[in-house]
């Protein structure tokens, strides 16, 4: 898809902004998908204790395409996955996670809380993760906060990334624009995702634009059939969350989203292979 197939929706767009979204084409890189992606909410997180290697296992069983995780740092510099700034929700513990050294975090029981069945479960990190994943999995890394809040954690994260060669088959999101800039500074190739609560569409793609992201990731709540024409007349693939009823996946798969966050792989990966595209 070159410049010439934009849509009528785009004419008072100035021929600039048309160029600076061209840079997908110039870098060669698949923009929409043909079937839509089911991405594993904090794993299986429907399913056992979010962000566990429990719940990122049976992502895989489910027949998940990515699995998606957040990351914090710790107070020696450890890249470790859990959603929240405390474990106060998941293991009782008010501490915030840049204070507590890696040791001190895997001491926490983060299974228990939901079941007796996962007690004994602990935060991995992000090594532990992509070890897990290689030649399984993708995976989609949230970059809960940059360095504003988590000194050097860019620089550790790419490093990460490129211990385990994993460059082709992970992607960075954020909603923290600082953070994404910084990664797209160190490294021009890698995948990023916009996370967006913006409701205007050429709003978030000038956002997207500037920040050289491949794909969008915005609520349901603000998804609309607009963002996602115009996001895809440019290549861009937007990813709807959180999506957990199957008459919601439906809706959504419909309206044209490329993928679905979901708590329950399982639910989406049978709806799509009793209805395939």
């Amino acid at each position: 898809m070159g410049l010439s197939s934009a849509p009528n929706s785009f004419d008072s767009l100035d021929d600039k902004w048309y160029i600076r979204l061209n840079y997908r084409y110039e870098r060669n890189e698949p923009a929409v998908k043909a079937r839509p992606l089911i991405i594993a909410h904090r794993g299986a997180s429907g399913h056992a204790p979010e962000n566990t290697m429990a719940a990122f296992r049976l992502a895989v069983e489910m027949g998940a395409d990515w699995i998606e995780l957040d990351i914090h740092q710790t107070a020696d510099g450890h890249l470790v996955v859990l959603h929240d700034f405390t474990l106060e929700r998941t293991a009782g513990d008010r501490r915030p996670i840049q204070t507590l050294t890696l040791k001190q975090i895997k001491k926490f029981d983060v299974g228990l809380w939901w079941d007796k069945a996962y007690r004994g479960a602990r935060v991995p990190t992000l090594d532990d993760v992509l070890t897990f994943a290689r030649n399984r999995i993708r995976v989609q890394i949230e970059l809960k906060r940059g360095s504003s809040l988590y000194p050097g954690i860019e620089v550790r994260l790419i490093e990460t990334i490129t211990r385990h060669e994993a460059e082709r088959w992970t992607a960075v999101s954020s909603f923290e624009i600082e953070g994404l800039k910084t990664l797209r500074r160190l490294d021009d190739k890698m995948s990023l995702g916009l996370l967006t609560r913006k409701t205007r569409p050429r709003e978030v793609l000038e956002e997207a634009v500037s920040l050289k992201v491949q794909s969008i990731h915005i609520s349901t709540r603000r998804l609309s059939k607009t963002l996602l024409t115009q996001a895809h007349s440019v290549g861009l693939p937007v990813y709807a969350y959180t999506v957990n009823r199957p008459s919601l996946m439906s809706r959504y798969l419909t309206m044209g989203a490329d993928g679905l966050f979901t708590n329950y792989p399982d639910r989406l990966h049978h709806l799509m292979n009793r209805h395939p595209s």
